[in-house]
């Protein structure tokens, strides 16, 4: 039997709550997309308000209110609103961040880990996918500051997001092309170890000796937490995490040639056609989901 601060952990992405805000009775996914679906109508300030008003008691909001500051910050390319547009993005990864802390926490104190697991697998996910989207939006508005600390502080921000798309993108898609065949699949899935924000971080400027990231091979073990996810659930995941992956091309692509040297360094290749290809096909998970 879970306590009441257990219980928060495991049934939701978030155990956030403020005095007097009211809970959204809508899922968070359908909010999302009406929530982006005003941002690409040019409803700027319709957009920001619904998310702004569920972000309390949900990080998926909290992250849709930071990215339409992030679209604004870029459009205008004002100093005052590239700095709130990056606190923001930081706020969303601390908070991710702290939820992924609390899923391992409870899988320590708890002899049920596999019940618990199939109730936050999706979030965990999903938690990490927008770690990884932060991150990359944070390394664009760090790059902006066109200096060699910005380079170099960008690169390291988007070595870590990599790492972070890298791993989920596998561990979903595996999953997604068993859940074709079956319909739905139990999940078998690594430990949630998310690189450590404060590693490898570049000091005034210097860069810090760092290995291209390479791909995840180590296989999920015979305890790894266990769920029986749906193909539609997978679908939207796999679209989720393909969009984060294509823009991250796609970011790479837009970098200034003379910064390009140092991006290579870092082990990343711009590839524009694999950016388009991805985002193409999180077009069609997403439309496809629950199809």
């Amino acid at each position: 039997m879970l306590n009441g601060d257990e219980q928060s952990v495991v049934t939701g992405l978030d155990e956030v709550h403020i005095e007097g805000d009211e809970p959204a009775t809508e899922d968070d996914n359908d909010l999302a997309y009406k929530g982006i679906t005003l941002l690409l109508t040019n409803k700027w300030d319709e957009s920001k308000e619904l998310f702004g008003k569920y972000k309390s008691h949900s990080v998926l909001m909290h992250y849709g209110e930071s990215f339409v500051n992030y679209v604004q910050a870029i459009m205008s390319m004002e100093e005052d609103k590239m700095s709130a547009a990056k606190g923001g993005l930081e706020e969303v990864e601390k908070r991710c961040r702290a939820n992924l802390n609390n899923f391992k926490r409870m899988k320590k104190k708890s002899k049920s880990s596999q019940q618990q697991d199939a109730a936050s697998q999706e979030d965990r996910w999903m938690s990490q996918i927008i770690v990884a989207d932060s991150l990359l939006l944070q390394s664009v508005l760090t790059f902006s500051n066109q200096d060699m600390p910005s380079y170099i502080k960008g690169g390291w921000l988007l070595r870590k997001s990599w790492k972070i798309y890298d791993k989920v993108y596998k561990e979903i898609s595996q999953n997604f092309e068993e859940s074709k065949r079956n319909g739905k699949v139990k999940v078998k899935v690594e430990s949630v170890d998310m690189p450590d924000p404060d590693d490898s971080e570049p000091v005034n400027g210097h860069a810090v000796a760092a290995s291209p990231p390479e791909p995840s091979t180590k296989p999920a073990s015979d305890e790894s937490p266990i769920e029986l996810m749906s193909k539609d659930t997978l679908s939207r995941l796999l679209g989720a995490v393909s969009f984060g992956y294509g823009m991250f091309q796609l970011a790479l692509s837009l970098i200034p040639d003379k910064v390009l040297k140092l991006i290579e360094f870092l082990g990343f290749h711009a590839d524009r056609d694999a950016g388009l290809k991805a985002l193409g096909n999180s077009d069609y998970q997403l439309l496809n989901a629950g199809s």
